[in-house]
């Protein structure tokens, strides 16, 4: 489905997100760093926003 006829994506904003990133994982080092958009902790709004939280502190990186 186009995200925009869906409504979540407004049209002034369509142009902008074509080659946006929404989330990402950079290797640093020993490490990884997460690339998040978004908070998906935000005032606890959205329950699945925990587990994606989650993966990325505990799973990323594992192999």
């Amino acid at each position: 489905a186009d995200p925009l006829i869906s409504g979540f994506v407004g049209a002034a904003a369509k142009p902008r997100i074509l080659e946006s990133l929404v989330f990402g994982v950079q290797e640093k080092g020993r490490g990884s760093i997460v690339y998040l958009v978004d908070n998906p902790l935000y005032r606890g709004f959205w329950e699945n926003g925990l587990f994606l939280f989650s993966n990325a502190v505990f799973m990323v990186g594992n192999e």
